[in-house]
């Protein structure tokens, strides 16, 4: 009889879900029909004038049913591996920019209604190294987004800006062009680890004023052209202190970041200091589940709110 129970609840669940999805699929098919024509896809005017869009977005979606994390992660899959948009015709580029919107959105209003309740939103995402282009875009609401296998064009653009929430941004094995370009132009990110990231144009950023940008970013094994091109109004750091192993750091000017320190100089010269132990458990991600990389994540930034 239990059993039989539990077939019953199983079943139900797997129905509502399913309904779930189907309700986030079909606002995607009403928001990208309503509003390919007016976002932008490049440059700074694309970050302020789809914000215009997100805020409009965002009132329309206060009619989804609730939905999890899972549910998330499935609209992605769901819609993932789609033509490279820039190999297409110029309708079909401004709907990745109005798809890749609705993703950042459903994540803020997730994170939102989260909140509310008094829980926390750190975001897992295993891609399974499928595209989504421009995943994420203007998303500023989830406490921590960890990205791992991932393909796609201009992933995260125009993040963690806003009034972001965001302190913990980490994105693992991704194969990309544009990879948090246009970030934390108003806000600061605590901090932000990339590793085995191949491709061009890897934050790219400006900074536009005192105290924005990213406190401490962590990065190895990170190849590709056009990485870490800032630009920045005279005084303004776009990063605090960069962590780097293994990656090229020719682009990297000491008028836009603060402190440049390698994983050796750490490991043999600063061996008491905490950013070993953040090192340490950079080194443990590889081989956890989700649930162990998300309270690892904490860790690192726990250890990290202890030390600023």
């Amino acid at each position: 009889m239990f059993e039989q129970l539990k077939g019953i609840e199983k079943e139900r669940e797997e129905k509502t879900r399913k309904n779930v999805l189907e309700s986030i699929l079909k606002m995607c098919d009403v928001i990208v029909k309503k509003y390919t024509k007016k976002v932008k896809h490049d440059g700074f005017e694309a970050i302020e004038g789809n914000f215009k869009t997100y805020k409009q977005v965002m009132k329309t979606l206060k009619d989804l049913p609730e939905y999890t994390e899972a549910d998330l992660m499935s609209f992605i899959h769901a819609k993932a591996n789609a033509e490279n948009p820039f190999e297409q015709d110029k309708d079909t580029l401004k709907k990745a920019v109005a798809q890749g919107l609705y993703s950042g959105c459903l994540l803020d209003l997730l994170a939102i209604r989260n909140r509310e309740k008094g829980v926390p939103t750190n975001f897992y995402f295993d891609g399974k190294n499928n595209h989504f282009h421009y995943l994420f875009h203007l998303s500023h609401e989830a406490d921590m987004i960890m990205l791992e296998n991932l393909q796609g064009k201009r992933i995260c653009y125009g993040a963690c800006n806003y009034g972001n929430k965001t302190k913990t941004f980490i994105a693992r094995n991704i194969e990309v062009n544009a990879l948090l370009n246009y970030v934390a132009l108003h806000n600061l990110i605590d901090i932000c680890i990339l590793e085995n990231i191949k491709g061009t144009h890897i934050h790219t950023n400006i900074s536009i004023q005192e105290n924005t940008g990213i406190d401490l970013m962590i990065i190895r094994n990170i190849s590709g052209d056009g990485a870490f091109i800032h630009t920045s109004l005279e005084g303004n750091n776009t990063i605090k202190t960069l962590l780097y192993e293994n990656s090229s750091i020719k682009n990297v000017s000491p008028s836009h970041v603060q402190n440049i320190i390698s994983f050796e100089y750490v490991r043999k010269q600063l061996k008491g200091h905490h950013y070993n132990k953040i090192l340490d458990l950079v080194d443990s991600f590889e081989g956890k589940t989700p649930k162990e990389k998300i309270a690892t994540a904490d860790k690192i930034h726990t250890i990290y709110q202890k030390n600023v």
